[in-house]
């Protein structure tokens, strides 16, 4: 009996064990639970980061002003620095915080490119604005760079709606231009990404396009240091893929790049390239009106993205290694601002394992904390639920040991006694 119950207390032990790690793989492959949310100031939510401490920081910005806001781990605020140049309305929709402990954010002012930094309690150390070279001029993306700089880049259009070209730039640690550049074709371009390389080089992700006729490529552009071009690749054409933008791009853990945005019309689109920028994979998600907005790799080597779906709506989705959906989820009433073509910073992966997303909502700054993924069940649940399993097995395998050996006891006896028949 007891060589029999080790037996069944090993299986019921095994299937415990199955049982445990398939809820776990369960949670993972379902959208997490919202675990808090809060309401911040009126406007509208950019970019937002963890800071080491498990801390958050994030940008919003309405018509009047732009706030730099730091949050405890709960998004509780601990302090708000509103940010206004000479007075004027101020929009600086673009963060990212610098190697020292500070803050650096950028956007348009008065047709000109704008760039603020600020200590690590959000209080500010100088402002610099730089011609835009263009009748009208859009802000896109802003890194600091190994050296402690800071690389931007912008499009300009001679009006309106029309063709343009790149305004990419290098300034110093105290924003002090050191050169800029200019270039398109063979037809306009708009910059959306800025990935700084080990030589120093930088690699641009841009949508090449065209008014009349009508088409579009997204592209890769590979730079020197010195903002020289050295190749560049283009993803799409007019007759397969249906125009392709391209919102936002990462350096990958293989060394290659990942661009993701949408296919006109259609749908988000997303494009994986080695490291000399030939296509690998892409993969299509949603539908009409949908496009991916910004990534990260996660740390088994998927990949989270903030998505607009129905043009606004906040969706956020998540992938496997190769781009297959895993998961994803919307919410109601939340909005990304700037549409199809936002690039913001907003989705990110959390010390924790979980998700942490900035939108808005019912015109407000919004930020949701998703919950760790194994931890839709918690894990002491599913220690429980594993316990459990156990429990209920091995009552079970006593039972049917017991019952084996009364049924053996009973044989025995049988065999050891004549029965006379009945007379």
């Amino acid at each position: 009996m007891k060589k029999t119950l080790l037996t069944v207390m090993i299986f019921g032990l095994l299937v415990s064990t199955f049982a445990f790690s398939f809820s776990v793989k369960a949670a993972e492959n379902m959208a997490p639970p919202i675990q808090w949310q809060q309401t911040l100031m009126s406007g509208d939510g950019y970019s937002v980061f963890q800071l080491a401490d498990g801390s958050f920081i994030l940008n919003a910005a309405n018509q009047t002003a732009t706030f730099l806001v730091k949050t405890d781990s709960l998004g509780n605020p601990t302090w708000t620095k509103t940010i206004q140049i000479s007075q004027k309305p101020t929009v600086l929709p673009y963060l990212v915080p610098t190697s020292e402990g500070g803050y650096a954010v950028a956007g348009i002012l008065n047709n000109q490119y704008a760039l603020e930094r600020t200590d690590s309690e959000g209080n500010l150390q100088w402002t610099k604005l730089y011609a835009s070279e263009a009748p009208v001029t859009y802000f896109r993306s802003i890194i600091q760079t190994s050296d402690g700089g800071f690389a931007i880049a912008g499009f300009g259009e001679s009006a309106e709606d029309t063709e343009g070209q790149i305004w990419f730039a290098k300034t110093d640690s105290l924003g002090n231009l050191l050169w800029n550049e200019t270039f398109a074709g063979p037809i306009a371009d708009c910059p959306s990404t800025i990935i700084q390389l080990p030589d120093g080089g930088f690699m641009l992700s841009d949508v090449s396009y065209s008014v009349t006729p009508n088409q579009a490529y997204m592209r890769l552009i590979r730079t020197d240091p010195h903002g020289n071009v050295m190749w560049n690749q283009t993803y799409g054409d007019l007759g397969k893929y249906r125009i392709p933008e391209v919102n936002c791009a990462i350096k990958t853990a293989d060394d290659g790049y990942l661009l993701g945005g949408f296919l006109s019309g259609r749908n988000a689109w997303v494009v994986k390239t080695d490291a000399n920028g030939k296509m690998e994979w892409n993969q299509t998600y949603g539908g009409l009106n949908s496009a991916v907005t910004c990534i990260h790799q996660l740390k088994n080597g998927g990949y989270i993205m903030s998505a607009v779906a129905n043009l606004t709506q906040v969706w956020i989705l998540k992938t496997d290694g190769v781009g297959n959906e895993i998961w994803n989820a919307t919410f109601p009433g939340a909005t990304f601002l700037v549409a199809l073509e936002a690039n913001f910073n907003s989705v990110i992966q959390t010390k924790n394992g979980g998700y942490v997303v900035l939108g808005t909502k019912d015109g407000r700054a919004w930020l949701v904390n998703l919950a760790t993924p194994a931890n839709s069940l918690t894990e002491t649940e599913l220690i429980e639920v594993g316990a459990a399993l156990i429990i209920v097995i091995v009552v079970i395998g006593v039972s049917i040991a017991f019952l084996k050996q009364r049924k053996k006891s009973r044989d025995v006896f049988k065999k050891s006694h004549t029965y006379l028949p009945n007379i």
